[in-house]
């Protein structure tokens, strides 16, 4: 078969293979942009991601998939838009987009129109068993929001206007006794927390200890705290904090597997663009702080990878 160079005015079927003659990319061009079904291959022979383009290059629907062949991540799009005035542009999320564990099992779902968050929303432990559920209108949370601890007990509930706190926000023990309230009107807490039971302050070593406990037990969030021996464990599960530290660390000599740990990151946190500025995280959290207080979900969705443990106090 016949196979195109990359380039402009790019017409017909394309491919690239390894060094080692294995196939690692398929698709074809139209006009110069990428166009129908596109497939990418680990050199495991496992499918690695297929990505389906429309007629003008933009994404219409993507799949990526974990190393044992079970889907990761599918997300559907309604084209693209750009971004400035340097022709850079970016996807348009629309539909409903998923993501799973590496066995199979459902780890979040969300809803989008016109590239905003639209509608409910779901986050589900490694067991299935449900962990976040609430709403989302243009992009801002809102209505009634309730965590849950693995053991399916209510950990929190409190209600969003507008993506802002608003009322009274409840917390419960694992055991489920009613722990703390706190009051807040518009975003603006009203309340100190009121402990409503007592609650003995860990020691740091009670806390390593918690949270490897908790690590052990499926919960990614606690795996960066539980020490360095957990961060693998966490990047497996799905904590996005516990895989940029890990790829951090590496050296220059490992570059390639630290993108690909970056890569993982961006999809963690959601990112449906996975640029360059996305994978220098520590650079431009002050950024998403500050698109997070103005109220935009996205910034406030990533950074609650990484600030989720110590903002969701125990």
């Amino acid at each position: 078969m016949a196979c195109v160079e990359r380039g402009i005015g790019r017409q017909g079927p394309y491919w690239h293979a390894s060094a080692k003659g294995l196939l690692i990319e398929r698709g074809q061009y139209k006009n110069g942009d990428p166009a129908g079904v596109w497939t990418q291959w680990l050199e495991t022979g496992s499918v690695a991601k297929q990505t389906t383009y429309a007629d003008d290059g933009s994404v219409l629907h993507e799949v990526t998939f974990f190393e044992n062949g079970n889907k990761d991540r599918e997300a559907t799009y309604a084209g693209r838009r750009r971004v400035n005035t340097k022709a850079e542009y970016e996807r348009i999320p629309a539909g409903t987009t998923r993501q799973w564990f590496p066995d199979g099992t459902l780890r979040s779902e969300e809803n989008y129109s016109n590239g905003l968050l639209e509608g409910p929303s779901k986050e589900f432990g490694p067991d299935g068993s449900l962990l976040v559920t609430g709403q989302y209108a243009r992009g801002r949370v809102v209505g009634e929001w309730k965590r849950y601890w693995r053991q399916k007990q209510l950990r929190w509930s409190g209600a969003f206007v507008d993506g802002k706190k608003d009322g009274k926000w409840m917390y419960w023990t694992q055991s489920g006794q009613l722990r703390a309230s706190v009051e807040w009107a518009l975003g603006v807490r009203k309340s100190d927390w009121k402990p409503l039971i007592a609650h003995k302050p860990l020691t740091p070593a009670e806390r390593a200890k918690l949270a490897e406990a908790q690590c052990n037990a499926g919960s990614e969030n606690y795996c960066a705290d539980a020490g360095a021996g957990f961060l693998q464990k966490g990047c497996e599960l799905g904590a996005a904090g516990a895989c940029a530290a890990i790829a951090e660390k590496l050296p220059a000599s490992e570059a390639s597997q630290r993108d690909k740990l970056f890569e993982r990151v961006c999809v963690l946190t959601l990112d449906a663009n996975c640029s360059e500025k996305a994978k220098r995280w520590p650079a431009v959290i002050p950024e998403m702080e500050m698109g997070c207080e103005k109220g935009i979900a996205g910034d406030c969705e990533r950074l609650s990878w990484w600030y989720s443990y110590k903002a969701d106090p125990l």
